[in-house]
């Protein structure tokens, strides 16, 4: 005889996780990026790695590195050129291939500002000097977060030399 219907089931059939957003990039150091990214759709099979690719070429034609992550969404990006432009992008993996890649989000990483403006020398006796300057006109791409001043006891530097770091908040 005929008994009561079964319940529905469905099977989900595993495909290539969906492309993964374009990354986010940080300035972290000199040299340095942080990347990350939210992790894709995996589109029933885990996703087991991820790579970042990285260059200088915005069409990725040449000079690429890649990273793979794991399953981890982050790479610190380090040994970058300065006062270049960075193009990164990252793909995911899982058992059925590659998802697409990411589109690219791009980076300046900034060079060394120019020469800040002549010191001016103010005296507040008996025993205060007082030093200001103004902004170097070209800050390297990024903002100025700290000057050095030395001062000496003879104009060419080369004997009881002494520094201070005065650092900037904002």
């Amino acid at each position: 005889g005929w008994g009561p219907n079964s319940a529905a089931s469905s099977r989900v059939i595993p495909n290539v996780p969906n492309t993964p957003a374009r990354p986010s990039l940080k300035f972290r150091a000199p040299q340095e990026l942080s990347a990350s990214w939210v992790a894709p759709g995996n589109n029933g099979a885990t996703i087991t790695n991820y790579v970042v690719e990285y260059t200088t070429d915005s069409s990725f034609g040449s000079g690429v590195t890649s990273k793979s992550t794991g399953t981890t969404t982050s790479l610190s990006i380090t040994g970058l050129a300065m006062d270049k432009t960075w193009y990164v992008r990252v793909y995911a993996t899982n058992s059925q291939g590659n998802s697409g890649k990411s589109a690219s989000t791009s980076y300046a990483i900034p060079t060394k500002p120019g020469a800040p403006g002549t010191p001016t020398l103010t005296i507040s006796p008996p025993t205060t000097l007082s030093v200001s300057w103004t902004a170097p006109s070209n800050n390297g791409g990024a903002a100025v977060t700290e000057y050095t001043v030395e001062w000496a006891t003879n104009s060419s530097f080369t004997s009881s030399v002494k520094k201070d770091v005065t650092t900037l908040s904002t």
